[in-house]
């Protein structure tokens, strides 16, 4: 037999405490144990059975807990398969053929018109539309707006509520024209069912007039029209370009509007030409007072650093120029029909020239300086008007270097045809003999520093005619130092 190790088991105390309790849980299910006999005579100890843990009170909480959770779940998935659903049938309903009716006769009665939407498609989060158009009835300025590509961003609530709304609206370009409401007032409008925090469009056109040719139209400007909810709504323009009949096209650099209660007050409308002299010229509009559909379109008109050419327009733009100043200007328009429109700037500049007139060429000619076939005018002032018969600058004086003053008023007509009246002032030198005999007759004396004649304008702007040279031949040169014959003295310049 093999030898037993005298050495005792060594036991730690975790294992030490183990068999105690082993121990006590024997001893526990002896005493609560009781001896049985089984049919067939056997006997056995029939120990009482201890409760399970997942029965006890606290694994029962969680059970609950894991119950409920279980729960929610349940009724959470419903809830996002249910309101999927729902807007699955919403988005199905707002592409529908009779809701896209619906919704063009709510935002006509809401813009007070008509308006048609051509292949709308909606999504939860976004609309988009090849084309919109508008159309209102002749009460109103407002004629007709046309939308291509149009992309709205939608919040979700749009599905649920009466009103779309959304950030922004987006169209890529656009034509708005407006024209001289005829008849009575315009129709009520009901509340918009669109309400997104701006709108814009990329290129704008703003035709004022139903012609083929308006009298005037912004064209290509980015346009943002941001409504508030007190109903006032900020217009904004951005680049562009501007067309005047009669006028080359300018730059449009900003323009802004205050829209409320059915009144528009343009804080600013700002065109500019290419710089002069290191600075851009700037031609600017504001209403001093709300502009009323029924009421006469009445704007102040300030200029800065601008060329007369520009201002005054093609035809008279050919014969004179200047940097000019302007101020106390006014654009008046009748019934907002800007065929009829007036418009009034005083002028002051420097740097003018004027052009292709005949008797420049006989100045020229008369004194042997060509200064005077293209003289440079160091002051320039007059007052500009323009209106539906044409183009006129009065109270013109031009000064060049205390040689030559030009003073007196040109109009060019809407016709086409050149009018007016210049005085002429030489330098006294240039005119009196020695003897105190004028070498001219036509001049007159010596008066504010200049001996005067004066002269009458016709023609056209590509063809300007005066009549200096006839004055000249009525009236004899006299005096010593005549120079002879007016015939020998006057040669006009070829052209």
């Amino acid at each position: 037999m093999p030898k037993q190790s005298s050495e005792r088991p060594n036991y730690s105390v975790d294992e030490m405490m183990e068999k105690l309790r082993d121990g006590e849980r024997e001893k526990e299910e002896l005493a609560s144990s009781r001896l049985v006999t089984r049919p067939d005579g056997s006997q056995v100890l029939k120990v009482k059975r201890r409760k399970r843990r997942s029965q006890q009170p606290k694994h029962e909480a969680e059970d609950r807990r894991k119950k409920r959770g279980l729960l929610w779940i349940s009724m959470v998935f419903g809830f996002f398969v249910l309101l999927g659903i729902v807007v699955v049938l919403l988005v199905a309903r707002f592409n529908s053929s009779s809701y896209q009716k619906e919704l063009s006769e709510n935002a006509g009665q809401a813009v007070g018109g008509k308006v048609y939407f051509d292949r709308m498609a909606v999504t939860p989060l976004r609309a988009r539309a090849r084309e919109a158009s508008l159309k209102w009835p002749e009460s109103s300025a407002l004629r007709t707006l046309k939308l291509n590509d149009i992309t709205a961003d939608l919040r979700i609530t749009s599905l649920f509520g009466a009103a779309w709304n959304g950030p922004e609206v987006f169209a890529r370009e656009g034509v708005l024209r407006l024209a001289a409401p005829v008849g009575g007032p315009s129709p009520k409008r009901a509340p918009a069912p669109f309400r997104f925090d701006q709108m814009r469009c990329g290129a704008l056109t703003i035709a004022f007039g139903m012609g083929d040719s308006p009298p005037l139209v912004l064209r290509g400007t980015e346009a943002t029209l941001r409504p508030s909810e007190d109903g006032v709504a900020k217009l904004l323009l951005k680049r562009g370009e501007a067309l005047i009949r009669g006028m080359d096209p300018m730059k449009m650099d900003f323009g802004g509007a205050v829209m409320s209660g059915g009144a528009l007050e343009l804080r600013a409308l700002r065109l500019a030409v290419d710089e002069i002299e290191g600075v851009e010229g700037e031609l600017e509009f504001r209403s001093p007072e709300p502009l009323r559909p029924n009421e006469p379109l009445i704007l102040a008109a300030e200029a800065r650093n601008f060329p007369m050419s520009r201002l005054v327009g093609t035809g008279l733009g050919q014969l004179m120029d200047a940097v000019v100043n302007g101020k106390n200007g006014t654009v008046i328009v009748e019934n907002w029909d800007f065929d009829s429109l007036e418009a009034r700037i005083e002028l002051a500049g420097h740097t003018g020239r004027l052009r292709e007139f005949r008797f420049l060429d006989s100045l020229q000619a008369i004194f042997g300086d060509t200064d005077f076939g293209k003289p440079h005018f160091s002051k320039v002032s007059g007052i500009y008007s323009r209106d539906g018969t044409g183009v006129r600058i009065e109270k013109l004086e031009m000064e060049h270097e205390g040689q030559l003053v030009v003073r007196g008023a040109i109009q060019h007509s809407a016709g086409g045809r050149l009018s007016g009246k210049l005085q002429l002032g030489i330098r006294p030198s240039r005119i009196m003999a020695a003897n105190g005999r004028k070498r001219y007759a036509a001049f007159s004396n010596p008066a504010d520093g200049y001996c005067w004649i004066t002269i009458e304008l016709s023609g056209t702007p590509e063809k300007p005619q005066d009549n200096f040279s006839a004055i000249l031949h009525s009236r004899p040169a006299g005096g010593a130092g005549g120079g002879g014959p007016l015939e020998d003295i006057y040669q006009p310049l070829p052209r």
